[in-house]
């Protein structure tokens, strides 16, 4: 009885597995498949790891995060004391 209900949990895990679909992809993704030449790969270490991770952007997403970060970094400094 106990193989019987595990082979029966197996079988629903299984049919799981092969019925998920594709997520959608957002913008971003789209935009990266289609302008795969400009593309800006870099090797980044990963915290606390000895493994690196491949990160491939656009040169507008690493503007955007360039601007960000400075804009992170000014608001920061200027509400510094201030409470």
């Amino acid at each position: 009885m106990k193989i019987a209900g595990i082979c029966v949990v197996l079988l629903v895990l299984l049919s799981g597995c092969n019925s998920t679909t594709e997520p959608a992809k957002n913008d971003n993704e789209s935009a990266i498949a289609k302008n795969q030449e400009d593309l800006y790969c870099k090797q980044d270490i990963i915290t606390g790891s000895k493994f690196t991770k491949r990160r491939c952007r656009t040169k507008d997403q690493i503007e955007y995060d360039r601007h960000a970060a400075k804009d992170m970094l000014n608001r920061q400094r200027n509400t510094a004391g201030k409470q």
